[in-house]
């Protein structure tokens, strides 16, 4: 991988995280509700991400990938069924593939490790999986009697085989959400360096700076005749004077990003909460045009998912005992963000019980 040109695998990387965006957000509906167009989202995904990754020599990158488009392809002619462990394995396949590229970055040889061999063996385990032939608990422990890691491609997984931890052989553990927040802090250092603008904002600013090109022009010619009191000349000062006030306010604006990705985190924090606590939440996100300078959102998204899944842990009750309060069963958790101008406000509500003030 060391021939890899470092400028093309920025841009390929920049498709990728767009890629892998999506594929969350489509795991995060398929947990809500089976849908046909889920399997075929994520399957153009891998695929995509396999054909992008090849194209610029990331052999192993897009054999990996390759190994997880066979299992979605599987899920797709309906051999495989959705379940909590499947759902916590889209999940693993998402970090895996975007700490991958965040570390390429870094170093185009470098390797996922131990993740990347527990995702090979899974992968290995749905390929081979065949409904009715094992109960749950086979399901969510793949092959636990014996070394997987010689079933596997030994390209694949010899740069960490010295490393294998076993897969847990129970059904309740799922990929805790301290893990999944831990394995994603190298994609928001890396994501940091490169942002999208929309072509609308350079349009403006193109526009803004021939505008102000114009009146310098004027306020340069008169410099040269010395007729400075004249009317166009003043126009001239006053207009560049407005201009470069436009473009100090388009060039902040340029870091400004819609917060919608931040309510994707959240939602993801919130499902994963409630499924470990065993119980039963809805949430709302209202505000998702609000835009947020960028570096500002990747900063607060950890607070604001702590703060959520302490919404779910230790705001919303329990079925029971909401059902005893006379509320729904359901508990609800809003996420509102809307901008006053000059700042944005977020706000996050609960309809539990409140703060316990004896215990305060």
């Amino acid at each position: 991988m060391s021939s890899i040109d470092m400028e093309m695998l920025g841009y390929v990387a920049e498709d990728i995280i767009e890629l892998l965006g999506g594929w969350e957000t489509t795991v995060l509906s398929l947990e809500k509700k089976e849908d046909g167009d889920h399997y075929n989202s994520l399957f153009r995904v891998a695929h995509n991400l396999k054909g992008s990754s090849k194209t610029i020599g990331l052999e192993d990158y897009g054999g990996f990938v390759h190994k997880i488009e066979d299992v979605i392809l599987r899920l797709r002619n309906g051999e495989l069924e959705v379940d909590n462990a499947l759902i916590d394995f889209l999940y693993l396949c998402h970090e895996g593939m975007l700490d991958w590229i965040n570390l390429l970055l870094e170093n185009p040889e470098a390797d996922l490790g131990e993740k990347r061999v527990e995702i090979l063996e899974k992968c290995e385990h749905y390929i081979a999986f065949q409904p009715g032939a094992a109960d749950e608990q086979e399901l969510v422990d793949p092959m636990p009697n014996q070394d997987t890691s010689q079933h596997l491609d030994k390209a694949e997984v010899e740069p960490a085989q010295e490393s294998v931890e076993a897969v847990s052989s129970k059904p309740e553990e799922k990929v805790s959400t301290e893990k999944k927040e831990e394995a994603s802090q190298g994609t928001k250092k890396k994501a940091s360096q490169s942002i999208r603008i929309s072509t609308d904002k350079i349009d403006q600013l193109m526009q803004s700076i021939g505008e102000l090109s114009t009146q310098l022009s004027i306020v340069w010619e008169a410099s040269n005749t010395g007729e400075f009191q004249t009317k166009i000349y003043q126009m001239a000062v006053g207009l560049s004077h407005k201009i470069i006030k436009d473009l100090q306010v388009q060039s902040l604006s340029l870091r400004m990003q819609p917060i919608n990705p931040l309510f994707q985190r959240l939602e993801r924090a919130i499902l994963d909460a409630a499924r470990k606590c065993d119980k039963k939440v809805e949430f709302e996100f209202v505000g998702s045009h609000v835009e947020i300078d960028k570096i500002v959102m990747e900063k607060i998204t950890d607070p604001f998912m702590h703060m959520v899944r302490n919404a779910v842990d230790h705001g919303v009750e329990d079925q029971e005992s909401r059902i005893q309060k006379g509320k729904p069963e359901q508990g609800k958790i809003c996420v509102e963000a809307r901008s006053n101008g000059k700042q944005v406000i977020i706000t996050i509500k609960d309809d539990g019980g409140g703060l316990k003030k004896d215990r305060i």
